[in-house]
Order: C-alpha cells, then structure tokens, then sequence
C-alpha cells in the first residue's frame, strides 16, 4: 500500500510504499495538486501489485505510462518499479531494421532503397 506525503514548507509531493522485498522506497512528485498525487498513487499501487504478482500490467496503468513525463517515468523506474525508457539512435534503428527485414521478405531491390535511405 502506498501513501501521498506532503511537505507544508514547499508545497512538495511524495509517494512513499514499500516494494516487495519490504525495503522502503520514496517517488518524489514535486509540486502538484492532490487530485494528480492521489492518481500517481494509485497507479504505483497497480505497479507493485504487478510486480508481487508477476503479472501483466493494466491497460489504465500501462497508458498512464506513456503519457507520463520521462523525469516521473524516471523516478519510478529508479524505484524499481519499471524498466527505463530506451533510447534509440535513427541510424542503429535502420540498420537493425533492414538486416530483420531483409533476411525475412523483402525484395533485394527494395533492400537497396533502404539502403540508399539509410546512407542518406
């Protein structure tokens, strides 16, 4: 079970909980309304179950996870609820792309136009 914390000096925001191998663990919010904080909390609360139980995210939750900043998508990452965000470069991208690719369906004349695309 997770809890919302707020500091009254500096109107900050925190989740506090207690991750499945009992350690506890902070996810600081910063300045929001309550209303965001309480949402955030139940979202991380939907997270710890799913890490306790193994078991798939909900689709509310996995979206709320998109549309997350990636300075939260972050925090809650390095609380060891998630996995980071990947970050790919476009060039690494192309190339594992056509070499997939390739090798399944295309043609070698669109193999070319790839190429030609990657290259440029």
């Amino acid at each position: 079970m997770a809890s919302v914390s707020h500091n009254r000096k500096n109107g900050r925001r925190q989740i506090q909980f207690r991750d499945t191998d009992g350690s506890r663990k902070t996810i600081r919010l910063g300045k929001v309304p309550r209303k965001a904080a309480e949402i955030a909390k139940t979202q991380v609360e939907h997270l710890i179950a799913s890490k306790a139980l193994s078991s798939p995210l909900k689709p509310q939750t996995s979206e709320w996870l998109k549309t997350i900043d990636s300075a939260l998508h972050s925090r809650i990452a390095a609380a060891g609820l998630i996995d980071g965000r990947k970050s790919v470069v476009l060039g690494e991208y192309l190339s594992d792309y056509i070499s997939k690719r390739s090798k399944a369906d295309a043609k070698p004349l669109t193999v070319g136009n790839w190429k030609i695309t990657e290259r440029l």
